[in-house]
């Protein structure tokens, strides 16, 4: 085996090598600490002012109040007319009258049926007499009428006279004041038609219908109404079975 070296440059220069010497010895040792400094004093305030007088309260001089000159008076207008204006309607004029309305059913009073009969024991002879039926029943017979003074006035019932062939008169009347009792004479005026029964048999009943309108009656006046009875000869006549209506219209 063969080495081959490699030929080393020549040295140009080479280093200086510069030796210190050796290290001296330290100082001397540390001294003691000194002792710490007082504490200064804190911030120091000094003592209060006195209070200053208080100073004067001055009211200002009022102010004068004068008045502005007053301004010269304006332009009088010229003359108003002297024309009076047409007169107005009276304030109390009165316009035309409305038309009346129709008046309705103002008060009824209803009979009952059976249980009111004329006289006791008939009327006989041939006399116009009284049924009395306001004495016997003055809640059913009469009548006080309230706003128009104008009545409807129906009667009915059934009448008989025990002899054969012997006909009855049936009359409605009405009036004011005492009312007349059973077997009384005539009285008061009559209204309706006069009504007149025949009978063939002395069992039979004949019905009998009195009505009217009657007009004028006296408002709030206590009226009576009743039936006068009257034979034709002889026997004795009787009614009952009655019903009474009065309507004031």
């Amino acid at each position: 085996m063969t080495v081959v070296g490699t030929p080393q440059a020549p040295v140009t220069a080479y280093p200086i090598v510069v030796l210190a010497g050796p290290t001296g010895p330290s100082g001397g040792p540390t001294g003691s600490t000194g002792p710490t400094g007082i504490t200064g004093a804190g911030a120091f305030t000094g003592p209060t002012g006195a209070t200053g007088a208080t100073g004067p309260s001055v009211t200002g001089p009022t102010g004068l109040a004068a008045t502005g000159v007053t301004g010269a008076t304006g332009r009088t207008g010229p003359p108003g007319s002297s024309i009076t204006g047409p007169t107005g309607a009276a304030a109390n004029l009165t316009g035309p009258t409305g038309p009346t309305g129709v008046d309705g059913p103002v008060m009824t009073i209803r009979g009952t049926s059976g249980g009111i009969t004329g006289p006791t024991g008939g009327v006989t002879g041939t006399s116009e007499l009284m049924a009395g039926l306001a004495q016997l029943s003055s809640v059913w017979f009469t009548f006080a009428p309230i706003r128009t003074g104008v009545a409807l006035v129906i009667i009915s019932g059934i009448v008989n006279n025990p002899t054969s062939g012997v006909g009855v008169t049936l009359r409605g009347r009405y009036g004011v004041g005492s009312a007349p009792a059973a077997g009384a004479a005539a009285a008061g005026n009559q209204f309706g038609r006069t009504q007149r029964t025949l009978q063939s048999g002395t069992t039979q009943f004949d019905t009998f219908v009195i009505h009217t309108r009657l007009e004028g009656l006296t408002l709030f006046a206590n009226y009576w109404f009743d039936i006068s009875i009257q034979n034709a000869s002889s026997g004795n006549a009787t009614i009952q079975d009655l019903q009474m209506s009065i309507i004031e219209v």
